[in-house]
């Protein structure tokens, strides 16, 4: 189990009023969620660090190796590996200090889980919203704009 004398809550970052499903002891990151029939609903992120994890803004978080998503995971924890990701670098896109549903490292530029071909990191930033929640309270493709020294892109693509 838990070492409760070690046990505590992993905050956001950005959102200071938000609750994460991420808890750490000395020796392991937990996620929470609703548990099926049998399952504890708290499990052990497999090989997550403690002393570096971190939330990134929305569902992802990471830890000096890896980066994951709550968004598209599977199995016990709900939680997949960004493959590609630069976890030292990776780091939320904000748009007046809200996380956008794009983020970065210092090789590419994500749409959610998804890099972007050709984005480029260095000169990426979130212009606006297209619309106020048109997605009724998830992150759309096409809810907000941003360009690079080379594009435009609404969502993951490039504006025409």
């Amino acid at each position: 189990g838990a070492d409760l004398n070690s046990f505590s809550p992993i905050l956001d970052p950005n959102d200071a009023t938000q609750v994460s499903s991420y808890a750490k002891d000395a020796e392991h990151v937990y996620r929470f969620r609703f548990a099926r029939a049998g399952e504890s609903a708290g499990q052990i992120i497999p090989n997550a660090d403690p002393a570096t994890f971190t939330l990134v803004g929305w569902v992802f978080a990471k830890d000096k190796n890896t980066v994951w998503s709550a968004r598209a995971g599977e199995g016990v924890t709900g939680l997949a590996v960004v493959e590609g990701a630069d976890a030292a670098t990776f780091s939320a896109v904000l748009l007046k200090n809200e996380v956008t549903g794009y983020f970065k490292d210092k090789n590419h530029v994500y749409w959610l889980e998804s890099a972007i071909p050709d984005a480029d990191p260095a000169t990426f930033v979130v212009d606006g919203k297209v619309a106020e929640d048109p997605c009724a309270g998830s992150v759309c493709p096409t809810e907000y704009t941003a360009h690079d020294k080379a594009h435009s892109y609404q969502g993951s693509e490039v504006a025409r």
